[in-house]
């Protein structure tokens, strides 16, 4: 856990979110060993971002688990509680935009 800076600027459109979607996406995994409440956010990016998380698999839109469009102004954040063994995929997509993104993941709950 902790804090990825990146661009979608040129990356593939090839997912949407259950919420929202269609710009460039990015797509980061994660791991838990035991029951875990996560905190997922992209504050700090400097584009309309769309935010969701799928389990163990990254392009099956039913494994979505969480999904979000504009929690935090035009932001997005997600709390989910994660499963031991399961690999999740977060995707840091935008609503019909791409750009310079911030990903911050901690463990515990969203305030």
């Amino acid at each position: 856990f902790g804090q990825v800076r990146g661009s979608t600027v040129d990356a593939p459109q090839a997912l949407n979110g259950e919420c929202a979607g269609r710009g460039a996406e990015k797509v980061f995994s994660f791991t838990v060993d035991v029951e875990t409440p996560v905190c997922l956010d992209t504050d700090g990016s400097d584009f309309d971002t769309v935010l969701y998380v799928r389990a163990d698999t990254c392009v099956d839109a039913e494994a979505e688990v969480a999904c979000n469009d504009d929690r935090l102004g035009v932001q997005s954040q997600v709390g989910m509680m994660a499963a031991p063994g399961v690999t999740y995929y977060v995707v840091v997509d935008g609503y019909n935009v791409s750009g310079e993104f911030v990903l911050n993941m901690a463990e515990g709950n969203c305030p």
